[in-house]
C-alpha cells in the first residue's frame, strides 16, 4: 500500500506526471488498483476521479468514485474503498475538485493483478478503539488477555506462537492448530495446518434457559483460486457428555471461504445425528475483505437464533431453529483449514448475557 496525494480543487489537471511528481502521479503496472479514501466530517456525497495518463491525450478519467461520509462511530467511519481496473500500465492520479486536504486527509492505493483483492487491506478491524469489558461482566466472559488456555478443553494439537498470516502450511503435524494471544493486546489468533481440525471448548455451567453469546471476530480471506471450500471456524454452543464436549449436539455459525475466496456464513444444527445446515441460513459477503466481525448465537427457551453483526451496531438474522432436545452447557470453536496459505481467525472476546431480550 502506498499513500497518494490527491489534486484538490482547481481546474482539471494538465501537467504531466514528471511535473506533478511521484507523490501525486504514481506508476501502475498491474491490471487493477484498490483505492482507499478516508474522509473527514462532510455531509452528503462527493466525487473523486481516478485519472490515467495518456501520452497523446493527457489525463483521462478511469473511474468516478462516489464517496459518502459514514457515521462517525465506529472508527471505520469515513473510509471508502474502491476497486478500479487499469487497462494498460500507466501513471494514475486522484482528482478531488470539491475537497481539501482537511476533508480528505488520507488516500492510498494498492496495485494488484485483478480478481480477489489483496489479503486484509483496508477493511480490517485493527483500528477499533480499546476493547473495554462491560461494567457488569459475566463470570464466563473470555477477554483473552493472557496466553493461558488451561481452562479450555482442547481436542487436537495446539501450539502457542508461529501464527503466520498468508504463510504456507506450518511444519508441525497436520493436526496442529497454532494460536497466539496478546497481539492486540487481547486477541486470539488461530491458524490450522493444511487439512487440520481442532476443537476448543469451555464449560459454561448449568444450561441457561436464555443465553446470548457474542464474539468479536476477524476473518482472513485467501486471495487466490482454491479448488475446495476453505473452512475457517465454527462458533458453537454445545452439550456435554460425560463432562466432555459433545459436538454431536450443538448449534453453530460456520465461517469459510467459497471457491471464489469470498467469506460465507452458515448456521448449522447437530442434534443427535448428522450436522445439518439450517435452511436459508446462509450469507456471503459481497466483497473479499469481509465487513462481518460479530457472531451471535441467542438461545431463547428452545429457539436458537444466529446473527451476523458489525461493530457499528448493525445486525442481520442469519437463521433460527427450534430444538427442544438441545440444552447446551458449553461453548467454543472448531478450527479447520483446507488450503494453503492458511486462514487466520481472530477472536477478541466472547461475552455472555442470560436474557431473552438483549440490546447490544
Amino acid at each position: 500500500m502506498s499513500t497518494i496525494q490527491p489534486i484538490f480543487g482547481g481546474p482539471f489537471p494538465t501537467d504531466d506526471p514528471a511535473t506533478l511528481g511521484g507523490t501525486i502521479a504514481q506508476m501502475v503496472t498491474t491490471s487493477a488498483i484498490e483505492v482507499m479514501l478516508n474522509l473527514a466530517d462532510i455531509s452528503g456525497q462527493v466525487k473523486v476521479f481516478v485519472l490515467g495518463w495518456d501520452a497523446d491525450a493527457g489525463w483521462e478519467p478511469l473511474a468516478t468514485l462516489d464517496c459518502t461520509e459514514r457515521e462517525r462511530n465506529p472508527p471505520l467511519a469515513g473510509r471508502n474503498r474502491f476497486d478500479v481496473a487499469v487497462p494498460t500500465p500507466r501513471y494514475i492520479c486522484l482528482y478531488a475538485p470539491d475537497l481539501t486536504a482537511e476533508l480528505l486527509p488520507t488516500a492510498a492505493v494498492v496495485p494488484y493483478a485483478g480478481g480477489a483483492v489483496p489479503l486484509n487491506t483496508f477493511w480490517t478491524p485493527w483500528t477499533l478503539p480499546p476493547i473495554v469489558p462491560p461494567a457488569q461482566a459475566n463470570l464466563m466472559d473470555q477477554e483473552f488477555a493472557s496466553g493461558d488456555l488451561s481452562a479450555w478443553e482442547l481436542t487436537g494439537t495446539f501450539v502457542h506462537g508461529g501464527v503466520n498470516r498468508g504463510g504456507a502450511a506450518n511444519v508441525a503435524p497436520p493436526s496442529t492448530v497454532l494460536y497466539s494471544i496478546g497481539e492486540r493486546p487481547s486477541w486470539l489468533f488461530l491458524q490450522a495446518a493444511n487439512g487440520a481440525t481442532g476443537w476448543l471448548s469451555l464449560p459454561y455451567g448449568s444450561a441457561p434457559t436464555n443465553w446470548y453469546m457474542t464474539a468479536l471476530m476477524s476473518f482472513d480471506t485467501n486471495s487466490f483460486a482454491i479448488s475446495a471450500n476453505d473452512t475457517g471456524v465454527q462458533y458453537f454452543m454445545a452439550q456435554s457428555s460425560g463432562g466432555l464436549l459433545d459436538f454431536g449436539n450443538s448449534v453453530s455459525i460456520a465461517a469459510f471461504t467459497d471457491a471464489s475466496g469470498f467469506m460465507t456464513f452458515k448456521m448449522y444444527k447437530h442434534v443427535g445425528g448428522p450436522q445439518i445446515a439450517v435452511p436459508g441460513a446462509e450469507y456471503t459477503c459481497p466483497e473479499v475483505a469481509c465487513h462481518i466481525n460479530k457472531l451471535v448465537i441467542h438461545k431463547i427457551g428452545t429457539t436458537f437464533r444466529a446473527f451476523l453483526g458489525t461493530t457499528g451496531g448493525a445486525f442481520m438474522l442469519l437463521g433460527e431453529t427450534v430444538e427442544p432436545a438441545l440444552a447446551p452447557d458449553r461453548f467454543g470453536f472448531v478450527l479447520g483449514n483446507a488450503s494453503v496459505p492458511n486462514m487466520v481467525v481472530g477472536c477478541d472476546y466472547i461475552r455472555h448475557i442470560e436474557a431473552a431480550v438483549v440490546n447490544e
